[in-house]
């Protein structure tokens, strides 16, 4: 009972005070506790055991992670075509198994020669934009005139 007492407190105490952005963290945090009790207990094959065990379950986990998170971005696109950029933009997008979301579409007009294009889009983390970039102004490069990306939300990544 006083262990479990104990390793109730400590996770109270690291829980509260540590910023944890992703469950797996908090998991790592509780087994290392757990690791370090068996040891101080002299449970040397218990601690042993667990910590190979975790050791792979986290090496599995690390490998299968990349295709699960996604960064949520804006992309805005300066035209002078909106309906062939926005084409051109659906493809690109589409070829890339993006999920994306089309936010404002502004037609040119008299006064603003320049028509606006603003998507956002959900990628892999290990997407350039600076590829996609050069690949959307190469796709129409007589209408494109600037391509801007922002990080919607926050800087962390997101789990699908």
């Amino acid at each position: 009972a006083a262990r479990a007492f104990g390793i109730f407190a400590a996770a109270s105490l690291v829980r509260f005070r540590t910023n944890i952005r992703d469950p797996k963290e908090i998991t790592v945090l509780l087994v290392c506790l757990g690791v370090g009790l068996a040891a101080g207990v002299g449970r040397w094959d218990m601690a042993i055991i667990l910590s190979v065990f975790v050791l792979l379950t986290l090496a599995i986990l690390e490998y299968f992670e990349e295709s699960q998170v996604f960064r949520s971005m804006q992309v805005s696109v300066s035209t002078r075509n909106t309906d062939t950029t926005h084409a051109v933009l659906k493809r690109i997008f589409t070829s890339n198994r993006f999920d994306i979301e089309l936010r404002e579409l502004n037609r040119p007009d008299e006064d603003k020669p320049m028509g606006k294009i603003v998507y956002v889009v959900n990628m892999r983390a290990n997407v350039s934009t600076d590829r996609l970039s050069d690949e959307i102004l190469a796709s129409d490069a007589d209408n494109i005139d600037t391509v801007e990306w922002e990080q919607k939300e926050s800087q962390t990544y997101m789990y699908k």
